[in-house]
């Protein structure tokens, strides 16, 4: 299609040239006739003259002018086509063995229907893409889903910063994804995260860049305890407001987590005060099969152990359990209890997703222009890259050798 296009063109303008030939000869052929087979001619047909000339000059300029805009269509194209190529091969080489040449061209004709669909130039979705895989996501989710959700989210929560977008969702699959799930699961699981981060961040005082800071500071141990992302994220966003910023709720959260299952004497004693802790049972955290609770009733556990304390007391029994670092969060989480927590998972569950959000930010006229500008740009570039294997050949083995 491509192809035939490139030679319309290039029909289109020759046979334009040859019927402007005629036409000017016609015209010349008749004025000259005119002119010489009768002085007589009337002021009619003086003005008639004049009239043909001016057709025939004006005729010569829309051409030249047409000749030009396709001109700078073509080096447009061509342009285009050459940045898009290297921006192929820069994917190639960050990708590695796991993108062959048959990959490429999957990825080739990805790149460039996203470039049409989305809001967005061929050249951010290389990025996107290029970032993503130097964050540690492979190709196959890539390819999978991974990178349609990552512009989205980008649109819908980033402000449009792709490079950001990528970075965040390397590193909550690099964090939560399971080692051994499929790229279908590993791109599903993206969409989930970056949707449940976009919802945390419209339903709470904090913004996405700023709760993804928290999440990755105690992420590492979360995990390890056997806290979910979702369980992790909604606990976060509901104790945003407590905090400085959502990076240090995170720090706190952390340390908390860490001293759930007291290590100290003294902190065995404190939780052993408010009920928390027995020598036969553990701690209340964690249920028989030594499985983390939840922070909901974490919460509920901590608001009902502390009812009957002063804050002077609750101040010190928190801090005698936890230390200085951690006691914010527990503080937090017990004013909270499974009350305020199920608020913030309603809030999360009534918020805008990246879908929806993405989907309101991208309407009105200017979205139209920037998708209608992908899909011109998006043409240029399948008509530029029939044009470089040419030139390419031309430049390599004509010229530079000359």
């Amino acid at each position: 299609m491509e192809q035939a296009g490139v030679q319309l063109i290039a029909q289109g303008i020759a046979a334009y040239l040859s019927d402007l030939k005629s036409a000017t000869s016609a015209t010349n052929t008749f004025v000259d006739a005119t002119e010489k087979g009768s002085h007589r001619v009337s002021g009619a047909g003086q003005v008639m003259i004049g009239a043909l000339r001016d057709v025939g000059r004006m005729a010569t300029q829309a051409f030249a002018e047409a000749a030009r805009a396709t001109a700078a269509f073509i080096g447009d194209s061509i342009g285009l086509a050459g940045d898009f190529e290297a921006g192929m091969l820069q994917f190639q080489s960050v990708a590695g063995r796991d993108v062959d040449a048959s990959g490429l061209e999957k990825f080739h004709d990805l790149f460039l229907t996203l470039g049409k669909e989305l809001p967005v130039s061929t050249k951010d979705v290389q990025m996107a893409a290029i970032e993503m895989v130097k964050g540690g996501i492979d190709p196959a989710t890539i390819a999978a889903g991974g990178l349609r959700q990552n512009i989205q989210f980008a649109a819908a929560a980033m402000g449009g910063d792709l490079v950001k977008a990528a970075e965040i969702s390397s590193k909550i699959m690099g964090g939560w994804a399971g080692v051994n799930a499929t790229a279908a699961e590993k791109a599903d699981f993206l969409t989930h995260a970056t949707d449940l981060l976009a919802k945390a961040a419209n339903a709470s005082s904090t913004d996405v860049e700023g709760l993804s800071l928290g999440i990755f500071n105690s992420q590492g141990i979360a995990r390890t305890a056997g806290v979910t992302f979702d369980d992790l994220t909604t606990t976060l966003a509901a104790l945003a407001p407590r905090f400085e910023s959502s990076s240090v709720a995170g720090n706190s959260l952390k340390n908390m987590i860490a001293r759930l299952q007291p290590t100290t004497d003294p902190a065995a004693q404190a939780m052993a005060s408010l009920g928390l802790y027995t020598e036969d049972t553990g701690s209340a955290f964690y249920d028989a099969a030594g499985n983390f609770v939840g922070f909901e009733t974490a919460a509920q556990l901590l608001q009902d152990s502390l009812k009957g304390l002063t804050k002077e007391q609750q101040a010190a029994t928190l801090q005698q359990i936890f230390g200085n670092d951690a006691m914010g969060a527990a503080a937090g989480l017990a004013e909270l209890g499974a009350a305020g927590y199920q608020h913030m998972t309603e809030a999360l569950l009534n918020a805008n997703g990246v879908s929806e959000a993405a989907a309101l930010k991208q309407q009105g006229f200017n979205t139209a222009l920037d998708n209608a500008k992908g899909s011109v740009e998006a043409m240029q570039i399948s008509i530029g890259e029939k044009l470089l294997p040419v030139l390419t050949d031309l430049l390599n083995n004509t010229i530079a050798p000359a």
